[in-house]
């Protein structure tokens, strides 16, 4: 992972190596799309945490983050439209019903750090918000639109995604993250 320069908040991203391990490990279908619609898509982790697969079109290729799963944010939207990007087509697993996390929020967690010690040798589970701040990271490289890259994760001001996510991404290493 990469760590934040001296001075700056605290965003740790995963780097493409790192992701691509986490797709190859081992782990419950549920975690695995934990991780694909947080590091690809740049839903919150409470908001996968209230959502439906029904919230999943595959067909239409986005993904509906409603009023009821949305974290309650100052400035924030109330409702958005995530694009699904290949990435998140690609990973997803097919044919799944109910809530996307169908587990307590304790199991959930429990898992998230039995994988971050068995793939990034981390005792005290995920660096806060890695998979956003990847997803913010990776994508704004790759688009260059800022806007876009809010609206993705919910934002209303691209100076959020700034500010708050994103940390400086070379062309190259989003191309990668990308293509996974």
């Amino acid at each position: 992972m990469e760590e934040p320069e001296k001075g700056e908040p605290p965003k740790v991203i995963l780097t493409v190596a790192q992701m691509k391990a986490l797709l190859a490990a081992e782990m419950p279908v549920y975690m695995r799309s934990w991780i694909v619609l947080g590091g690809f898509a740049g839903i919150r982790t409470e908001e996968l945490l209230r959502m439906t697969w029904n919230a999943v079109n595959l067909e239409e290729k986005e993904i509906h983050v409603s009023r009821e799963a949305i974290k309650r944010t100052r400035g924030g939207m109330r409702e958005r439209y995530v694009s699904m990007l290949p990435a998140v087509i690609r990973h997803s697993p097919q044919g799944q019903s109910g809530k996307i996390i169908p587990v307590a929020r304790t199991t959930f967690h429990y898992h998230a750090k039995r994988i971050a010690k068995a793939v990034f040798n981390i005792e005290d589970g995920w660096p806060h918000n890695c998979l956003r701040h990847s997803f913010a990271s990776y994508h704004l490289a790759m688009w260059e639109d800022s806007g876009k890259t809010a609206h993705q994760m919910g934002h209303t001001s691209p100076n959020m995604v700034h500010q708050n996510y994103a940390r400086a991404v070379k062309k190259k290493e989003a191309t990668e993250w990308w293509a996974l």
